[in-house]
């Protein structure tokens, strides 16, 4: 008897330290995620962010057995400080969601990990390529791009037809005009409407407190041939012919054709969101989720429905519009364990394929990858954003917040008419360049 309790005891030790094998085998992935939207379809009343981050876990883990995934939605407040301190104690996620302007920073700090040894050949043919030019960073790609966007321009076409301008309309499917056709029509639309000796509504807004650095508004500066930065984000290139162009049209836009709000140095980013949805403003620069945003508004009685649709910024004659482009995707972050690092590639992977890029059509984003296909057929509006794509280009440099306030500053210094164009360019350009310079040598960058 009692060699049989010895051989069962024997038998229990061995089990569970085959589980404790298995156990301690098993690959923990720690996911941070920013919320995108809520519910599995963003149409669920009582959906929240996390609901669609559970079933991608479900379904990874199904096919990755062995590998467990804990998540953690941060928020777009305090997201980034926290992954900031996670980053400073080394207590930061396998992967995480991070939009291409702040891989530069991470990337700095030698906390990311390469993605280039696990991109195959058809990752670099099923991407497009200036979305996968972001990704990159000093010759390496650390962002597996998942949704990416191009600035655009949101008219109301109720105001054109109040105004009987509906011939200046852009017409589909490019929807493009000139910058003199903009100002035209931007007149046409810049009226009192009650009668009462007031302009009640403008044909654009411009704004001097933005609630990150300004880039809206640059895709009117830049469509003069400017750019914000050299390509490889050293130096400050605005202060240029172009650049003051640009920045002049901005001016003309308040001083002689009176077709913005006046003080516009004191006018918020939201602000101007708030005239457009109150029917105030005739167009505005933005992004492609306005349109859902104006339907949602409607729908819950937060502002009248009116018909709204994308364009084009304005451009030269005979010159292409200039967009400005932003991609959000996943990062990896740095692992000793070759195991755990392969699995979190492989998460990322996952995460950004085909199949997952079609899910942006929730938010009205574009899928980064072309396998994913038209995900918007039939809609005039994404394809004109689409149709922007090739066209669109970086606006960030590798500097931090500091260098956003340089710029922020410019648009302040003219609106004030504290300086001419040329001067805040130029002054911008000193003040820029040298934060950029002390930043890089911070970095180890130069000597």
């Amino acid at each position: 008897m009692r060699t049989t309790r010895v051989i069962a005891a024997l038998v229990v030790c061995l089990l569970l330290a085959g589980c404790s094998e298995r156990k301690n085998d098993e690959i923990h992935l720690k996911w941070w995620v920013f919320p995108q939207w809520s519910g599995l379809t963003g149409k669920e009343k009582n959906g929240t962010a996390e609901d669609w981050p559970r079933l991608k876990i479900k379904e990874f883990e199904k096919a990755h057995p062995g590998v467990k995934i804990d998540l953690e939605v941060l928020t777009w407040q305090g997201g980034s400080q926290k992954l900031d301190l996670a980053v400073l104690s080394k207590t930061y996620p396998d992967v995480c969601y991070l939009a291409a302007v702040n891989v530069r920073k991470y990337a700095d700090q030698g906390v990311l990990e390469p993605i280039d040894p696990y991109l195959t050949e058809f990752d670099h043919a099923d991407i497009h390529p200036n979305v996968m030019e972001l990704c990159r960073y000093r010759g390496k790609a650390y962002l597996w791009p998942w949704l990416c966007n191009a600035l655009v321009m949101a008219i109301n076409v109720d105001i054109f037809k109040e105004r009987g301008i509906e011939h200046l309309i852009p017409k589909p499917p490019e929807r493009s005009w000139t910058y003199d056709q903009f100002i035209e029509a931007a007149k046409a639309c810049t009226f009192d409407r009650n009668g009462d000796g007031k302009t009640d509504v403008y044909g654009y807004a411009l704004y001097g407190i933005p609630t990150s650095v300004e880039y809206q508004m640059l895709t009117l500066v830049q469509g003069f041939g400017g750019r914000l930065y050299s390509r490889d984000g050293t130096q400050f290139t605005l202060n240029s012919p172009e650049g003051v162009r640009g920045m002049q049209f901005l001016m003309d836009l308040l001083d002689k054709h009176k077709v913005v709000p006046p003080g516009p140095a004191g006018i918020q980013a939201g602000q101007v969101g708030q005239m457009f949805m109150n029917q105030e403003v005739a167009t505005i620069s933005a992004i492609s989720g306005i349109i859902k945003a104006i339907k949602l508004s409607a729908e819950r009685g937060e502002f009248p429905l009116f018909n709204a649709i994308l364009v084009q910024p304005p451009h030269l004659p005979g010159k292409e519009p200039t967009s400005l482009l932003s991609v959000g995707g996943y990062v990896v972050f740095k692992r000793e364990d070759k195991r755990r690092r392969d699995a979190a590639m492989e998460f990322a992977r996952f995460l950004t394929n085909a199949e997952n890029c079609r899910a942006l059509s929730i938010v009205g984003q574009l899928p980064a990858r072309k396998s994913a296909g038209n995900i918007y057929p039939g809609d005039l509006d994404m394809g004109v954003v689409a149709g922007l794509l090739p066209v669109a280009r970086e606006y960030f440099t590798a500097a931090g917040p500091e260098l956003g306030q340089v710029v922020n500053g410019i648009y302040q210094e003219i609106f004030t008419h504290a300086k001419t164009p040329e001067e805040a360019l130029a002054d911008a350009e000193k003040r820029a360049n040298e934060i950029i310079t002390r930043e890089r040598r911070e970095r180890g960058l130069t000597k």
